[in-house]
């Protein structure tokens, strides 16, 4: 065997070695993507969790959120305003952080389904719309065009 015959056994065995290697990686990222698919979902479903426990485990503020949605026109006193402010804050940040995670491909579809559900039922309450009137300056212009495009369908 030659010096000729042998480099060329070794340039296949490169491209072979190569071949294997961009393989391996593309199963790897692969991988990895949906491991931070799992993660993204997971994140926002246990942010989403711990402001539905708040409500529930309160019971000012799941009183102040049942008189909301059985009479539009409850008239709150300036602590349950304020309540209601930052659980609503926090809704729409948990939403807004799923918004951004479909976007950018991490979000699965059907979790994004049920975010989206969740803020159309949200939105049809009159003081939740009239609190995202009052609030959209602390939310990004994509998010709020979203939130106000489902505004508009009603």
């Amino acid at each position: 065997m030659n010096w000729e015959a042998i480099g060329s056994i070794g340039e296949v065995g490169g491209a072979l070695g190569v071949v294997v290697t961009l393989v391996y990686l593309s199963l790897q990222i692969r991988q990895n993507t949906r491991s931070s698919r799992l993660a993204s979902f997971q994140s926002s479903t246990e942010l989403l969790s711990q402001i539905n426990t708040t409500i529930a485990s309160n019971d000012e503020l799941a009183d102040i959120f049942t008189r909301i949605y059985a009479n539009a026109d409850t008239d709150l006193t300036q602590k349950e305003r304020l309540k209601f402010n930052f659980i609503n804050l926090a809704l729409f940040r948990a939403w807004e952080t799923a918004f951004f995670q479909r976007r950018e491909g991490l979000a699965l579809g059907q979790s994004w389904q049920r975010y989206e559900q969740s803020i159309r039922s949200q939105l049809r309450v009159r003081q939740v719309q009239h609190w995202w009137q009052n609030n959209t300056f602390g939310f990004t212009d994509e998010f709020r065009e979203y939130v106000d495009t489902i505004l508009k369908e009603r």
